[in-house]
């Protein structure tokens, strides 16, 4: 039994580094699919967007309602910069939920422009203000989080978020 495509949200929230774009241009990321068209991603999740915000190696996704990112901590700290979460109407977009993020990921194989935008001057404040459970780790406990059999989740259940440090927007994993 497949999923059904969820419905049609008014508005989706895409998430980059790039800052002040009037148009988001279709770009190539195969990771879905070797034969997909370039395309514009984005999510009816603002919390899943603003994981695409930051510029680095990263591991993102959710345990129930509760999103999470890790990320090397030298690096993140090292390119953080913040970025922009756009805000782009729907219309032109579908879901594949059987592809990539499932129903928190949306397509669009056209350019889109933005009908608003929101800053942020660091991506960190962005996904914590959206309660994306932020974890900052070593090489090697981003590569420990990537093979676990549970997605990650008992590991990260045994490391303090930066939410719960910064005491901000602290969900359980």
């Amino acid at each position: 039994m497949t999923d059904l495509p969820p419905s049609k949200p008014k508005f989706l929230y895409h998430g980059s580094h790039l800052r002040g774009l009037s148009e988001l241009h279709p770009r190539r990321f195969h990771y879905r699919d070797a034969l997909e068209k370039d395309a514009v991603f984005a999510s009816p999740e603002a919390a899943m967007a603003a994981c695409f915000i930051p510029r680095c190696l990263a591991a993102h996704g959710r345990f129930g309602s509760t999103f999470y990112f890790a990320a090397p901590r030298d690096e993140f700290l090292d390119v953080d910069r913040g970025g922009e979460l756009y805000v782009v109407s729907s219309e032109l977009f579908a879901c594949e939920p059987e592809k990539g993020l499932g129903s928190l990921e949306w397509t669009c194989y056209e350019r889109v422009q933005p009908v608003s935008r929101l800053i942020f001057e660091s991506a960190l404040e962005a996904l914590i203000s959206y309660s994306v459970q932020v974890f900052l780790l070593s090489e090697t406990g981003l590569d420990q989080l990537r093979s676990a059999p549970d997605s990650g989740r008992q590991l990260l259940r045994g490391i303090a978020s930066e939410n719960a440090k910064r005491r901000s927007h602290v969900r359980d994993i």
